[in-house]
């Protein structure tokens, strides 16, 4: 007598998954990460052909330039972790829901992407809540050369100077080449080793960049 078993539940048929179809590509990016304008995809021909006729497209380059300066001077974007930010005018201290967010300018279409893609990370102010945070966010950024040398203007707090001012500063001179200006969050109950940091900092010709204090404000929490 045989001892095999059968297992007489219904088993449930093997489901046959279509093929997947090849994805259209949507645009074509330059080595450096911009979006290369030569080249049109057929998908989007029709788009491209609509969105040549935007008013904003029909102004001058320095017409349209001085329109994407007014929107992004004053804004300050706040990283509290890699993918968690928000977005700050500079001026009233007020937050900018992310649906009002002038970081999606360069979404618009492919010219206005080409035309502000850097320019949002030139004009905005990037602040970081911990050194693990720059780190990861610069680490996700490797392949887009353009938007890290773009960045002009960064705001940290004095805890990033644990090592010294001269070794962070060469970090931050190292990761963003363009760097003009390091913004560093005062701290009330820690003045005296802020006012320390900033006796050093000072001394432009030893970073490459200018200083700055500000008053601490509440940032995200990493």
């Amino acid at each position: 007598m045989s001892s095999q078993t059968y297992n007489l539940r219904e088993r449930p048929s093997k489901v046959v998954k279509p093929p997947r179809l090849p994805r259209k590509k949507r645009v074509y990016r330059l080595k450096n990460g911009t979006i290369s304008l030569l080249h049109t995809p057929p998908n989007l021909l029709k788009a491209t052909q609509h969105n040549a006729n935007l008013p904003l497209l029909k102004l001058p380059p320095e017409l349209r330039n001085k329109i994407y300066g007014y929107v992004l001077d004053n804004v300050e974007v706040e990283i509290g972790s890699w993918r968690k930010s928000r977005i700050i005018d500079q001026a009233s201290g007020k937050h900018i829901p992310a649906r009002h967010s002038p970081l999606l300018l360069p979404s618009i279409c492919r010219q206005v992407h080409n035309e502000t893609a850097g320019l949002v990370y030139e004009r905005c102010v990037f602040s970081f809540s911990s050194k693990p945070t720059l780190i990861a966010w610069y680490d996700d950024k490797i392949g887009k050369s353009f938007q890290l040398n773009a960045i002009r203007t960064i705001k940290t707090g004095h805890y990033f100077f644990g090592n010294g001012f001269e070794y962070e500063a060469g970090m931050f001179s190292e990761l963003f080449p363009n760097l003009t200006t390091l913004i560093i969050a005062k701290c009330r109950i820690l003045r005296k080793a802020t006012r320390k940091i900033a006796k050093r900092a000072m001394r432009k010709e030893r970073t490459g960049f200018a200083f700055s204090l500000r008053p601490q404000k509440r940032g995200l929490a990493n």
